[in-house]
């Protein structure tokens, strides 16, 4: 009877003791749980950092294609610009070349349309005349006193009637008496000039005022006559554009 006791009393000490290993696990279970809850969040933090990152990148990586893309188009643009910057250039090239042609054309013939002005007209040039003209002019440009330059250019043609300048001064007596609507007087010196001096630059302009001058005085046939002989005869000199509207307006 006493052995049976003490086996139930061994069971009884076996099952206290399971019961205090439960207990104890259970208490260690339960001191372990916020640890690991901790680190779980830890790990949760790290986790949301990471794909926070990860979304920054990832932001970063397309701006950086949309960049590449904008600089694709950028080079794209410049490549065209140039293109049509080298197209343009060529062509100012040869517009340069075609105007450098006409400009000798152009000068070779005023070289030889002076030489014959000089040679058909006798003038001559010195250093005299030149500076007595240039004075005349100042009172033209400068003083803008027109009778007195009438005065002082009339005297010239009498002094120099042979000096390069000659024709110069009849053209601006033509041209004062024209301002100063002095018809007659205008066309006098406008018409001397052309006579004495054909060739002379200022012709064609002389020519356009003696036409405007008849148009005025009523002479509308003499005004087309001559009208009719600027576009013909010098088509490319800006008194033909003015001949050709007036022209038309008849």
């Amino acid at each position: 009877m006493i052995i049976l006791n003490n086996k139930i009393v061994y069971c009884i000490f076996l099952i206290a003791v399971a019961s205090l290993k439960t207990a104890t696990a259970k208490i260690q279970v339960k001191k372990a749980i916020p640890a690991i809850e901790d680190r779980i969040t830890k790990i949760n933090r790290l986790f949301k950092s990471h794909s926070q990152l990860l979304n920054q990148i990832q932001n970063k990586i397309h701006e950086n294609q949309n960049d590449l893309e904008n600089i694709r188009s950028q080079v794209q643009f410049n490549q065209h610009e140039l293109h049509k910057l080298i197209k343009n250039q060529n062509e100012f090239q040869d517009k340069l070349k075609i105007f450098i042609n006409n400009y000798e054309k152009l000068k070779l013939s005023y070289v030889k349309n002076n030489n014959n002005f000089k040679k058909n007209s006798s003038i001559n040039e010195n250093y005299e005349d030149k500076l007595e003209y240039n004075k005349h002019i100042k009172l033209v440009l400068g003083n803008k006193n027109h009778d007195k330059a009438i005065e002082k250019f009339k005297n010239f043609i009498k002094k120099y009637p042979k000096s390069i300048y000659t024709p110069n001064a009849k053209y601006w007596l033509g041209q004062l008496y024209y301002i100063k609507g002095k018809s007659d007087d205008s066309i006098y010196y406008f018409a001397s000039m052309i006579k004495e001096f054909p060739n002379f630059q200022k012709t064609p302009d002389a020519l356009l005022k003696i036409a405007i001058l008849m148009q005025k005085n009523k002479d509308i046939e003499k005004a087309k006559k001559i009208y009719k002989k600027i576009i013909n005869f010098y088509p490319h000199d800006k008194a033909s554009n003015e001949a050709k509207k007036r022209l038309n307006s008849l």
